[in-house]
């Protein structure tokens, strides 16, 4: 049950990364729920800010289907495990959101709360409001990332087994950062979170998340470039490594490798890795 709990917070932020549409979505419903409260309630609603005759054209089945979709599949873990019993897609739950018709439902709830306003004006700015606040929650990030699911990166995670080898023996260096490939680094960040990383995408790719400025020191740059090319870059590497107190280094598979560039020594290598760490 806990595996299942945790494929759940996965789609949660997988569907976040992609766009956070999720809390729109929970807008839409909420108009839809409290449509349908003041619809069918018993009670008098009183002075009504909606527009009775809008209101009351305004389909409710919509609502319904997401908000059964989301109880019955998406955040049920009995329906997930059903679901992982007849056929597996453990790694893909992410799939299953699209029942919840995230942008019919937020599309819709826009229109029917537009519908709702007397006014043109009062109309023109909440789509323009609409718009700007639903570009703002789609991070580029999310737009941008080529990510696949986790078994594209069956090879990262090959390495990534090597280096926690490292540190189930040497566990001073699990508390330092990790100088990698910008592959093994997005698989680190999603699969491995508790691997410090040197840098992140962002580094390397600016402005992917709307109002975060991450700033980096300007080595940083030089030792990207340096990862695309590491045979023709080994010392310097190692240098940039040692002196931002990295304890393992990664670097992408060459053949005539030395088994020692400066205080780094080759502890083991995979098909598309070589996977060092300091001497001593």
């Amino acid at each position: 049950m806990q595996m299942i709990w945790e494929q759940i917070e996965i789609t949660f932020a997988q569907a976040k990364e992609a766009g956070s549409y999720f809390l729109f979505y929970l807008l839409a419903l909420g108009l839809g729920l409290m449509i349908a409260w003041d619809r069918y309630g018993t009670g008098k609603a009183g002075d009504n800010w909606m527009v009775e005759e809008a209101k009351k054209r305004i389909q409710l089945w919509p609502f319904l289907f997401g908000l059964i979709s989301l109880l019955l599949v998406v955040a049920n873990p009995i329906g997930l495990w059903i679901l992982n019993k007849i056929f597996p897609f453990r790694g893909q739950a992410e799939k299953l959101w699209p029942l919840l018709l995230f942008l019919f439902l937020i599309v819709y709830g826009v229109v029917c709360f537009v519908s709702l306003l007397g006014e043109q004006g009062q109309k023109n700015m909440v789509v323009i409001v609409f718009v700007f606040l639903i570009g703002l929650a789609g991070s580029c990030y999310g737009l941008l990332s080529d990510r696949q699911g986790e078994e594209a990166y069956s090879r990262e995670s090959e390495a990534v087994s090597v280096v926690k080898e490292i540190f189930s023996r040497e566990p001073e260096h699990q508390s330092a950062p990790l100088l990698a490939p910008a592959k093994l680094l997005e698989y680190t960040a999603v699969y491995e979170p508790g691997i410090q990383l040197l840098y992140g995408k962002d580094m390397y790719m600016p402005y992917l998340d709307l109002g975060i400025m991450d700033t980096y020191p300007e080595e940083l740059s030089g030792v990207y470039e340096a990862m695309q090319s590491p045979r023709e870059n080994l010392e310097l590497l190692s240098e940039m490594a040692q002196l931002f107190g990295c304890g393992v280094m990664v670097l992408d598979y060459f053949e005539t490798a030395p088994s020692q560039i400066g205080q780094f020594v080759l502890y083991g290598q995979t098909q598309d890795y070589l996977i060092y760490k300091t001497a001593g």
